[in-house]
């Protein structure tokens, strides 16, 4: 019998196997906070579509509040995660007041809206979400 040094290739594939295996079962906790800031970036820009649209078919201002920790539509209050903190300031004539619960973003009927700065962070990230007085929402990653 000869006698040889080294892995054949099956036992080399079932280890690499494994290793994927073991990966793709880690990896989406690795992300869960990426997926979380994510999820609340995009939360906040889908609520605020569905004010101005709101504004726009029932011929009425929908005021959208938002806190540091939470925003607030109509009825329905959504919490952030604990990690994520927002921050946003309104441009009224020139003068920059802090969006709050007192200080609501202002949809109108015609599709126009408040100018606001909103900025977004957690999980080592930064979103800006600038609302043009158009009532156009666009979102700027830093």
């Amino acid at each position: 019998m000869i006698k040889t040094k080294g892995f054949t290739l099956i036992e080399v594939m079932v280890v690499i196997v494994i290793i994927g295996m073991v990966l793709a079962f880690s990896m989406p906790m690795f992300n869960s906070g990426q997926a979380k800031y994510n999820n609340t970036v995009n939360n906040i820009i889908d609520r605020m579509n569905v004010a101005r649209q709101g504004a726009i078919t029932q011929n009425q201002v929908a005021l959208f509040y938002i806190n540091a920790d939470s925003f607030t539509l109509g009825s329905q209050c959504y919490n952030f995660d604990k990690n994520i903190e927002v921050e946003g300031v309104k441009v009224l004539d020139g003068i920059g007041t802090v969006v709050s619960y007192e200080n609501p973003i202002q949809f109108n009927p015609g599709g126009t809206s408040d100018f606001a700065i909103l900025t977004i962070t957690g999980y080592n990230r930064t979103t800006n979400i600038i609302i043009a007085p158009s009532g156009y929402i666009l979102k700027s990653e830093e």
